[in-house]
């Protein structure tokens, strides 16, 4: 019996090894098949997953809103993406419609209608085609009335709750989580059931399944357009989906990342790693590729940086992975005395590795940990940036420490001393130059003598700081990215390369150019753009 149970033992974990193994191959092979980025011109990269909106002309030309742009086919030609460089206002588009012979294209910063091959910004946002009821998520004309719904229930023409339905336990029993589009289809309404399908509401008191069952990954509806013989849907991660002649074809876009989300990004390897808000890494070489749990730890990546030839990646979880170029380990912070996270620095040799009161330091063999810091003990660890012989520290609530190696001694800056801020998210040393980005406060620089603000750049959020080359910086912003000079007022780029949209999250300056991360898109700016809008 003990030789029969060690025999099982020996079988399931050669199982479980043999299962590791196919989980790793994947994320080998894509990685190696993935060729070096090389752009010499300016790019607008989106993602067209997420479907915000849907037009549909009797001929079957569509038009669909994204996340990532408008994407238009016309019967039997390829589908066409449209972006902020092609004349929309942003990438972000949330709904379109179609008004007689134009189409028109909504975004958060204004409408803006087709003409002549280009979208053009309307002077004055066109009003809604459909009257806003409060609490609506969504609403159609249908039988001379507006019917809208707020997720759960029908706001007009009258109150109208699915849970005092007859057909109650029959739509509890399609799993549904919210009533997220609605399409008048003649005497029917059709109504999408998020996570679920699709079924039809006379009006009154029928209710019946229109079409056939939706394909589990197309749950995630979130825009209806077209007629029973020829449905398009649009959903949340898995793009546009087709339903005609009784079968379900999905269209998604070939070369684009999987999300443009962006929250970090990291030159490593001769590509381009982005870390997105909730969908995992998007790494850019000749093509794209994506990983995502199990691969990495989490699909909230937050932070990376390259140490030791090695790129360390930091989830919004506490988590740190690292890829050697092929292959990757994952939480390997885990056996450290406090297990979670908060901020990560390199200077090329040694990762720095935040955790609550204090950090610890890899050499690439050893950890070192100082975590028994009286000046950081009960405060969050924002930031680290080994400077020589300081390591400059960010705090949350206590400005920016400066720890002196050699005689383990502190020097600390808040407010009381120029900082506009005392919540540091980023610092940097440029010739000599201290810059620190706070969270509501702006930029502040310390020339060794004292710290002040840099003109333009006074309030408001620093998420990405990067050198320009040239002596300055390129800075991150919610308002767009700005260029410092060595000295002087910050002066905005956005407003000089029109198709940057201006939430910017990241920043990475290569040979070719920056590419500039946003929540709206990913973008390179090319080295020649640059040189015309540089100071």
């Amino acid at each position: 019996m003990a030789v029969l149970i060690r025999c099982i033992h020996m079988g399931w974990a050669l199982l479980v090894l043999m299962l590791a193994l196919v989980l790793a191959i994947p994320t080998l092979l894509r990685l190696q098949q993935l060729s070096p980025v090389n752009l010499d011109a300016d790019r607008v990269f989106t993602s067209t997953r997420y479907v915000t909106g849907l037009a549909v002309a009797a001929d079957q030309r569509v038009w669909a809103a994204t996340t990532g742009g408008v994407l238009f086919r016309a019967p039997g030609s390829q589908w066409q993406r449209s972006t902020t460089a092609d004349g929309l206002p942003s990438n972000e588009v949330l709904a379109i419609r179609r008004e007689g012979g134009t189409v028109i294209a909504v975004t958060p910063v204004g409408t803006a209608s087709w003409q002549e091959g280009r979208w053009v910004k309307d002077a004055t946002p066109r009003p809604a085609s459909v009257r806003y009821t409060k609490g609506q998520l969504c609403a159609v004309e249908w039988k001379g009335s507006t019917w809208a719904t707020s997720g759960y229930q029908f706001l007009s023409p009258r109150e109208f709750y699915l849970g005092d339905s007859l057909y109650k336990s029959d739509l509890e029993a399609y799993g549904w989580s919210h009533i997220s589009t609605l399409l008048p289809q003649g005497n029917w309404l059709w109504v999408a059931l998020y996570g679920t399908g699709i079924v039809a509401y006379d009006g009154k008191d029928r209710w019946t399944k229109p079409v056939g069952d939706v394909p589990d990954t197309a749950r995630e509806i979130t825009a209806m357009g077209g007629d029973a013989e020829h449905l398009w849907i649009g959903t949340r991660r898995e793009g546009l989906w087709e339903y005609s002649d009784a079968t379900w074809t999905q269209h998604l876009q070939a070369s684009e990342p999987y999300d443009h989300n962006c929250q970090a990004l990291a030159m490593y390897d001769g590509r381009v790693f982005m870390s997105t808000l909730e969908d995992g890494l998007v790494i850019k070489g000749g093509g794209w590729t994506h990983l995502q749990a199990p691969h990495v730890s989490t699909n909230s990546p937050r932070q990376m940086v390259v140490c030791g030839g090695k790129l360390y990646v930091r989830h919004g979880s506490g988590q740190v992975d690292v890829c050697d170029g092929n292959t990757w380990r994952l939480d390997i912070c885990s056996k450290l005395p406090r297990k979670e996270v908060s901020a990560l620095g390199s200077d090329g040799r040694c990762l720095y590795a935040a955790q609550w009161g204090g950090w610890s330091e890899f050499d690439g063999t050893t950890w070192t940990h100082y975590l028994k810091e009286n000046d950081l003990q009960g405060v969050p660890v924002t930031a680290l940036y080994p400077d020589g012989d300081i390591l400059w520290v960010g705090t949350q609530k206590r400005g920016l420490g400066a720890y002196h190696r050699k005689t383990r001694a502190w020097e600390w800056y808040d407010e009381r001393h120029g900082l506009t801020d005392d919540w540091i998210r980023s610092a940097i040393n440029i010739n000599d130059t201290l810059y620190a980005g706070t969270f509501i406060g702006g930029l502040v620089r310390h020339d060794r003598e004292k710290w002040s603000s840099v003109p333009g750049l006074t309030t408001g959020e620093i998420t990405a700081l990067e050198p320009d080359g040239q002596g300055g910086l390129y800075v991150g912003t919610r308002t767009g990215v700005w260029q410092v000079p060595v000295k002087g007022e910050a002066v905005p780029l956005t407003e000089r390369v029109p198709f940057l949209e201006p939430e910017v999250q990241a920043l990475c300056r290569v040979a070719g150019g920056l590419w500039v991360g946003t929540r709206t898109g990913l973008f390179f700016v090319s080295r020649r753009t640059l040189a015309r809008s540089d100071m």
